[in-house]
């Protein structure tokens, strides 16, 4: 019988207690220099799952010599920052730590928390908890060719009757040569703020003769034996030469979120980079994986992951290949599932250290902020040291809030958004900008860089978006855009000022079209970037050029 994922475990190997002190996720509060009657004291104020309100106070004389106390404040963002101990009854900083226990593997320093089979071939390879408390349990089953143009399907391989699961520390499980069929590991990475399950396929597989390489796709089947019904964000793609088809863009849970997964290639010289899948930035030459969502009867469902053969080709150089290919009808792993074991056992730490060089096909899951924060309040800073995701609900930035980021830090949505419509703009800049909001590093006069990358991310949607009354300082990266082959949705930017930025605006959506109405972008060294479209509705000034209006039928691209 499964514990209760709540419960403690005491364990008595001393390799995870000094793991764990390094794998604390929240950040230190920053140093101050700040020249006063006292030094600077830093506390946090209260806390949340996804935040930590932290408070500097600081002694200064005034013109009569007397002292007063200033107070800045500011919110720290980031899924799954805390989790709630039943212990302490406290919220408590999360760990990126994974756990042998007398039944499999535990991860419990984390909102969502986590228990892990020792073998892959069996009923729950994963059993997450929600922090709403949803369960979610199953495993990979199989790997699958599919035909588009014919609707043939054929098993490529299933997971072998025994595939053990070995603990690389602190939060990574791997599955070795675990199917039937091709060479290929699974790899489980449990962070406080993700879950993602990939494929590493180690050999070129060879598709069986009466297959079209240009039609066919290549599927990870993951079975759900349990999970509440989710909220699917449906879109019909339709890539250059291709059939229309169905893409199930973020599969939404109570409490947690599938997101787009990627294919990439990974080779022995990444090193630790190699095991950094499941991450949402793709990798260069990174392809986009389809998914989509087949309930099962009785609850649960399948994941049905995807990649084209044709886009994938260039991937695939340098690997070996398959000794042969599966020919005829193939094997479904629904009927050939071997009897699985109930027996329990801890998993083992891994012996050698693991390096994946092949191609790797993942999902990533992520919290969701129906428990967190979906609306930035009037008036407050906010501070995102590497990412924050919002969604799949409405998102609301309140007028005057301030959101600073650091270095490559990005805030990313995938809900519709609202913004004020008043003159006191949210602004989106730098942790070191002491001209908008709360200070941040408590060095006054700190000059402010190129930071966040990109400050806002408007992630796979299927409808249109507007971004409004905003500012835009100090960025790598604005605003993006990411959407699907043959999406066709407008997004539009209205009244918002864009300063010091690398890039103001990158569309990397094939179909969809940004239309720009009052943008200024002062000193931006690339106003718009990506395969784009761009419309002007009114006008639009650029390095102080303005442009005159173009109407909606003309397409204007921008260049240094």
């Amino acid at each position: 019988m499964k514990p209760n994922l709540s419960s403690p475990f005491t364990l008595g190997i001393s390799v995870f207690a000094a793991v764990s002190a390094l794998t604390q996720t929240e950040p230190r509060a920053p140093d101050s220099t700040e020249q006063g009657l006292g030094s600077s004291e830093i506390r946090v104020a209260e806390r949340g799952q996804d935040f930590a309100v932290y408070q500097r106070i600081t002694a200064v004389a005034n013109t009569e010599g007397f002292a007063r106390f200033r107070t800045n404040e500011w919110t720290l963002l980031e899924n799954g920052l805390h989790f709630f101990d039943a212990e302490t009854g406290d919220w408590q900083p999360s760990r990126d730590l994974i756990e042998s226990f007398p039944e499999g593997a535990i991860a419990r320093y984390g909102p969502v928390r986590a228990i892990f089979s020792h073998d892959l071939n069996s009923e729950s390879v994963f059993d997450l908890e929600t922090p709403e408390g949803a369960r979610l349990r199953g495993g990979v089953r199989a790997l699958e060719w599919y035909d588009e143009a014919t609707g043939q399907r054929v098993t490529l391989a299933t997971v072998k009757a025994l595939a053990p699961i070995e603990l690389v520390p602190p939060n990574r499980l791997v599955a070795r040569d675990a199917f039937d069929g091709v060479l290929a590991d699974v790899i489980l990475e449990w962070r406080h703020n993700r879950f993602s399950q990939s494929v590493a396929l180690r050999e070129q597989p060879l598709l069986p003769e009466s297959f079209d390489p240009v039609t066919t796709r290549l599927a990870v089947i993951t079975e759900f034996v349990e999970a509440p019904e989710p909220e699917i964000n449906r879109v019909i793609t339709q890539a250059d030469g291709q059939a229309q088809a169905e893409d199930h863009v973020t599969i939404s849970f109570e409490g947690i979120s599938i997101l787009l997964g990627h294919a990439f290639a990974v080779g022995a010289a990444d090193g630790e980079a190699g095991l950094s899948v499941g991450t949402i930035r793709a990798r260069d030459q990174a392809v986009p994986v389809r998914k989509t969502w087949e309930p099962l009867p009785g609850g649960g469902g399948v994941l049905v992951e995807s990649i084209s053969l044709a886009a994938t080709a260039p991937l695939w150089e340098g690997l070996p290949r398959q000794a042969r290919a599966v020919e005829g009808p193939g094997r479904d792993w629904r009927t050939t599932r071997v009897d699985r074991t109930g027996e329990s056992r801890p998993v083992e730490l891994a012996l050698s250290a693991y390096q994946p060089a092949g191609v790797i096909v993942d999902f990533e899951q992520v919290p969701s902020c129906s428990s967190g924060i979906c609306t930035l309040r009037m008036g407050k800073t906010y501070y995102v040291h590497s990412s924050y995701y919002m969604g799949p609900g409405a998102i609301h930035f309140e007028p005057g809030c301030t959101v600073k980021l650091t270095n490559n830090a990005y805030v990313l949505v995938y809900g519709p958004l609202t913004f004020p419509n008043t003159l006191q703009t949210p602004v989106f800049t730098s942790h070191a900008d002491d001209g908008f909001g709360e200070d941040i590093d408590g060095i006054q006069g700190s000059v402010p860089t190129h930071h966040a990358y990109p400050a806002l991310w408007v992630y796979y949607v299927n409808f249109s978006t507007t971004v409004k009354s905003s500012r835009f300082r100090w960025a790598k990266m604005a605003v993006r855009y990411d959407g699907n082959p043959g999406v066709t949705v407008p997004h539009y930017v209205q009244n918002s000022l864009f300063e010091n930025c690398q890039t103001g605006i990158q569309n990397s959506t094939p179909g969809s079209t940004i239309v720009l109405s009052g943008v200024e972008m002062q000193n931006v060294q690339g106003p718009v970037s990506g395969p784009m479209n761009v419309k002007l509705l009114g006008t639009a000034v650029l390095h102080k050029q303005e442009l005159p209006r173009d109407g909606w039928d003309r397409r204007v691209r921008w260049r240094r």
